[in-house]
């Protein structure tokens, strides 16, 4: 049986490697279908203005894209496409953990914004969709990683990957990991499983390249008292183990809607010394046409 399912798989990354980007499943849902793109460019245009940072600072972010269609195929042409790319690029993070990343999205970002992917052969041949987008021209990758979660409920959604990087302005090394968790729907045995595998792994990366570790994720889990669908206990796990970065940060800034300590599904930690200068969730109400997620981003120096 193993046989038979290693060479059905082998036989998928073929059709992946040959089919342009976007030829099949392209179809819109629900969030984005009413995209003003004039309001999405303005709010692109105040965020660039508004979250400078610092030549000595890095930027990390963590955004979950919202996967478009069946199968969590993105449309290349999806009118949330131009939007998320925007967004984006106003950012100027350095490293951005993303969730929900399909090839198509992969096309998108390789086309519009100078972001490069952490392991993009295997990343996009295997349909993998938790990846690590880098700007080359800020920090230079030296080694990475990639793997399924245990207990996954998908194989392709739930992983984790890590890159190993220098931050050119200072010659400082960091690791970046970014993970997608399981919705524990009332059970929480698989998500506090894939915590410790996550756990371990980012203790490992520490010792192994005794540099600061920066976790970035959409891990369905909760700080105690906000969003209701998600569990508390895989928080707690995490936060006993990682630095939440809200919590250190000099400056904690939200986007005019939700605050940055009420909206807890995606995270931002930390194992190691950093020096968090501010801690932001981009909550303006345009950007919910775009993701039923809000892009969380942390200012830190390593």
């Amino acid at each position: 049986m193993r046989k038979i399912s290693d060479i059905l798989f082998a036989i998928w990354l073929f059709i992946l490697s040959v089919l342009p980007c976007g030829i099949i499943y392209h179809t819109q849902s629900v969030v984005g279908s009413t995209v003003d793109k004039n309001a999405i460019k303005a709010v692109c245009r105040a965020v660039e203005q508004s979250y400078p940072h610092g030549s000595d600072e890095i930027r990390v972010a963590t955004y979950n894209l919202l996967a478009d269609g069946i199968g969590y195929y993105g449309g290349r042409d999806s009118c949330r496409s131009d939007g998320v790319c925007d967004l984006l690029c106003s950012v100027s993070s350095d490293v951005i953990g993303l969730q929900e990343v399909s090839r198509w999205w992969l096309c998108n970002l390789k086309d519009k914004t100078p972001y490069s992917i952490v392991d993009p052969l295997r990343t996009e041949l295997g349909g993998f969709m938790t990846a690590i987008a880098y700007n080359p021209e800020r920090v230079e990758l030296l080694e990475y990683g990639n793997e399924a979660l245990v207990r996954g409920s998908n194989p392709r959604l739930r992983r984790v990957v890590w890159g190993l990087f220098i931050f050119k302005a200072s010659g400082k090394r960091f690791v970046a990991v970014n993970t997608h968790f399981n919705v524990t729907d009332g059970d929480n045995s698989a998500g506090l499983v894939q915590a410790q595998q996550v756990t371990q792994l980012v203790r490992s990366l520490n010792v192994k390249y005794a540099c600061p570790v920066i976790i970035t994720g959409d891990f369905n889990a909760k700080k105690r008292g906000t969003v209701s669908y998600c569990t508390s206990v895989i928080y707690d796990v995490l936060s006993l183990n990682m630095t939440d970065l809200r919590y250190p940060a000099r400056q904690k800034i939200s986007g005019g809607g939700k605050g940055l300590f009420s909206y807890c599904v995606d995270h931002v930690f930390a194992v190691g010394q950093v020096d968090v200068r501010r801690c932001a969730i981009l909550s303006q109400r345009e950007l919910l046409d775009l993701s039923d997620h809000y892009l969380m981003l942390a200012d830190v120096v390593v």
